[in-house]
């Protein structure tokens, strides 16, 4: 059995140096997806995890701290629109600025800068990333841009209490119970365009100093400019 595996590992690893493509792609094709991650995670994981991975709105009597004000790692269950929920954990840099996202269901690790609006994913067993941009996936772009915010009741979610807010905009809706420190505890949001965009919620929040190499590509893992979702790469 330890030669299969070593068997397999050289064979993707071929096909990635000789650059095929589709056949790259094609490793990247998980059961649980029935497509590859990139695909599924761009499109339909993406929007759903907008709301904690991009959004960071100035904070105001009548607007919620969507950002941490002190480095987190939570742990969520996302369900996108019309699919299974995904376990994904989401370690968060204080300010919100990196973000690094891991499922022990998908194959990838990504890490998102939001100044620069870019993001790296990650593959381990192939020792190599490829980048993405994401600004396109800014709730401020979309769901939130004009919104008006509206304070509702208190809540407690994965033991944290948190305040519930509705936002309101020409783009869609979007619904979430946030700590007073940042932390968005349970989230759901509607694109008046799309529809339902899907929800997520916390289980397990853990504070703690979160190591800056934990949001950077390892310096020996290679570059690869495979494609993504048929050529959208986010523009």
């Amino acid at each position: 059995m330890p030669g299969v595996f070593r068997t397999e590992i050289a064979r993707k690893r071929f096909f990635f140096e000789k650059k095929n493509q589709k056949t790259f792609a094609t490793a990247l094709a998980g059961e649980r997806c029935g497509k590859s991650f990139c695909f599924f995670f761009q499109k339909e994981a993406l929007p759903c995890l907008a709301l904690v991975t991009f959004a960071a709105l100035p904070a105001a009597a009548m607007t919620p701290l969507l950002a941490p004000t002190r480095d987190v790692t939570v742990e969520y269950e996302v369900a996108p629109a019309g699919r299974a929920p995904l376990g994904v954990r989401v370690a968060i840099e204080a300010g919100g600025q990196h973000l690094r996202i891991t499922s022990p269901e998908l194959p990838t690790t990504f890490l998102v800068d939001r100044g620069a609006g870019m993001a790296q994913i990650v593959l381990p067993l192939l020792r190599a990333y490829t980048d993405m941009k994401i600004a396109k996936f800014d709730p401020q772009r979309t769901v939130l841009r004009g919104a008006h915010f509206t304070r509702g009741g208190s809540a407690r979610v994965a033991g944290r209490d948190c305040v519930n807010w509705h936002a309101e905009s020409s783009q869609g809706t979007a619904d979430a119970c946030i700590t007073d420190d940042g932390v968005i505890m349970r989230g759901a949001a509607n694109s008046a365009r799309r529809g339902n965009l899907g929800q997520l919620v916390a289980s397990r929040v853990i504070y703690g100093t979160v190591p800056q190499a934990a949001f950077e590509v390892p310096p020996d893992f290679q570059h690869s400019p495979f494609p993504l979702t048929g050529g959208d790469d986010g523009k």
